[in-house]
């Protein structure tokens, strides 16, 4: 019996891997440490009303381990608020689309080695902090020229990644990766705490329930002026959209019906149910 555990289990990963996963985010295959370079984001992404959306934060993923673009979770924000009031952009109702949206980063060479270990991440915000839909990925590029070391809690265990990555700037990363390193066994954790926010451009909320920024109160985001960009249409549109809540069942962003503004995608974690199932089965008949 182990055995067809251990089989089932692996066909289930071997599935989940196979699959190719949508890359949301364009970027170049390598990117120099401490200069800027343009990436740009196209997706539709549904969550139901959006009356309160504001930006999108732009996070870096950072993997000691070799592994597939989507298995990447950030670890800090190199853009903390990008506004969504761009003539790329659409707000429908229900619904966010961004069209080839570009932005401009640059990752400081102290997050980590050189090596083809990095993945943007892009994450719509609405007014009081809370996330609209999911984040959306790029695929891994090579970083050059960076002059990071890994810490202990990356190259160690499965926990490869530090919580709070909303109040923590790439700026201040390598930092806190040091205070992480020399205080997160320690029994105070309050220590690490105050070393972690003693650190540049970092600002955790520990009692924030979401990646460690402060909630506030939701309120209706100003009308976007983007007279400059696009037609007087399109911003009347993206304005009269405000004042629409359009209540749809949560799902990722992946194209709309009929639409190709991305590629259609099927889920790992559905997968991983359905391979499991049979398992879940053959340890019920087990015991």
């Amino acid at each position: 019996m182990p055995l067809i555990y251990s089989l089932l289990w692996s066909l289930c990963l071997s599935l989940a891997l196979a699959i190719e996963m949508p890359v949301y985010i364009k970027t170049p295959s390598k990117v120099t440490a401490g200069e800027t370079f343009q990436a740009s984001l196209t997706a539709e992404v549904h969550n139901g009303g959006t009356r309160w959306v504001k930006f999108f934060r732009v996070y870096l993923a950072i993997s000691y381990r070799e592994k597939a673009h989507y298995f990447y979770d950030a670890d800090c924000h190199l853009i903390y608020e990008q506004s969504l009031c761009d003539a790329s952009i659409e707000i429908a109702g229900d619904y966010v689309s961004l069209n080839d949206t570009p932005f401009n980063v640059t990752i400081p060479p102290t997050v980590g080695p050189s090596g083809a270990h990095y993945v943007l991440t892009a994450q719509i915000h609405q007014t009081d902090g809370s996330r609209y839909g999911s984040s959306l990925d790029s695929e891994v590029f090579e970083l050059i020229d960076a002059n990071g070391t890994w810490s202990g809690f990356q190259t160690e265990g499965l926990g490869n990644t530090l919580w709070g990555n909303d109040g923590i700037s790439c700026g201040g990363y390598g930092c806190v990766k040091n205070c992480a390193d020399s205080l997160v066994h320690a029994k105070n954790q309050t220590q690490y705490h105050d070393c972690a926010n003693n650190c540049p451009g970092v600002s955790i909320d520990w009692s924030s329930s979401v990646g460690g920024q402060p909630t506030a109160s939701r309120t209706k985001p100003p009308a976007c002026d983007i007279t400059a960009t696009a037609t007087a249409t399109d911003a009347q549109a993206a304005t009269d959209v405000r004042e629409t809540i359009s209540a749809t069942q949560m799902r990722s962003p992946t194209g709309a019906a009929g639409s190709s503004a991305a590629p259609s995608t099927h889920s790992c974690s559905s997968l991983l149910s359905a391979c499991l199932m049979p398992l879940a089965i053959l340890l019920f008949l087990r015991w």
